[in-house]
């Protein structure tokens, strides 16, 4: 039998809802915590099978955030380690040793409103834009038949 932690990164199948956090077991259930902003103070909370709920690492490069005393703050998976990750700050060589209970990643639903992310600095860095810009271009000529 898995044995859980609460803090710690588990996928359902029951909701396929992404990566969550396991908030709470009970006997054969799995209270799992959804992440959706740092823009929002609400999370969503499903209950799940204990035999429906698997342990997962965040992949490499997956935008994640976490809480401290300067306010949420917004970095990408470098590496994963025994309930630790570490995290690279945007547009910085800085890494920070982040423990798992503290870090956040987002559900698969998209964001509603993304007006209230940009308002509270939680989008993408714009780094990459003129990098991806061409390819993008490429593919949407492609998908409308213009190559």
């Amino acid at each position: 039998m898995i044995e859980f932690r609460v803090g710690q990164f588990v996928k359902s199948s029951a909701h396929r809802l992404g990566v969550g956090k396991c908030l709470r077991v009970s006997g054969e259930n799995v209270e799992i915590e959804y992440f959706d902003s740092i823009s929002s103070a609400s999370r969503c909370r499903v209950m799940a099978r204990r035999s429906q709920v698997k342990p997962v690492q965040v992949s490499l490069q997956r935008r994640c955030y976490w809480e401290d005393e300067t306010g949420w703050r917004v970095g990408r998976v470098v590496w994963a380690g025994d309930r630790q990750y570490g995290v690279r700050l945007p547009n910085s060589d800085l890494d920070l040793m982040v423990p798992e209970e503290q870090l956040y990643v987002r559900w698969d639903k998209p964001i509603t409103d993304p007006v209230d992310v940009l308002a509270a600095r939680g989008n993408e860095s714009p780094y990459f834009h003129l990098r991806r810009r061409p390819f993008v271009a490429a593919v949407m000529a492609l998908v409308k038949g213009e190559h």
